[in-house]
């Protein structure tokens, strides 16, 4: 039996490219069997490498499926980003950011798997790879009066916040209502925070 050459014989140029390629081979293998049966051996397998070979360019399985998810989900990140990041107020960026997870991530079947899988998006873990803490840095830029705990604190406590809506939404609220409400509670909460 003949081995199989690595990558398939499509070597990436760079790291990024590699990345690009992993997660590209993950989100076929996401379309194909269901977030919750991609193992990250099937993706090695499917992309033509290692297990090690993943782990050198992700830090987890749960980084790449994750990334991978969200990249499956039409760029809802970046819609996300550009609906916020053109509003002046960093406090306004985190509740409209709040607002449109909310309201939005349910219609969104990867993302939304991502959040009703226990083991898929934890808490504690997302606030340790500081991916929503890296978020609100952008939001925030350099208003942010807060050192890096007070940062991955709010991070904790809004992915806790949003989980909690998504588990049960509670009353139903449109867009506006929920704005007021979120408003309510958080502005008072973040504006001392800020310049």
């Amino acid at each position: 039996m003949s081995r199989q050459e690595p990558w398939k014989g499509a070597i990436p140029e760079s790291s990024a490219a590699a990345r690009r390629h992993l997660l590209a081979v993950a989100q076929q293998c996401i379309e194909r069997h269901g977030f919750s049966k991609v193992t990250l051996s099937d993706v090695a397998a499917a992309a033509g490498v290692t297990r090690p070979t993943v782990y050198r360019h992700f830090g987890s399985a749960e980084e790449l499926l994750n990334a991978a998810a969200v990249t499956a989900s039409g760029g809802y990140l970046e819609r996300m980003r550009s609906r916020t990041m053109g509003l002046d107020d960093p406090v306004d960026r985190v509740v409209e950011g709040m607002v449109i997870a909310i309201s939005e991530i349910p219609d969104d079947p990867y993302v939304m798997e991502l959040f009703q899988m226990r083991d898929a998006v934890s808490v504690h873990a997302a606030s340790e790879n500081a991916f929503v803490a890296n978020e609100l840095r952008l939001y925030f830029g350099e208003r942010w009066q807060g050192d890096d705990r007070d940062l991955d604190e709010l991070a904790e406590i809004l992915l806790r916040l949003l989980k909690s809506f998504l588990d049960d939404p509670g009353p139903e609220r449109d867009a506006a209502e929920l704005r007021r409400y979120l408003s309510r509670w958080l502005v008072p909460m973040l504006r001392p925070r800020f310049l």
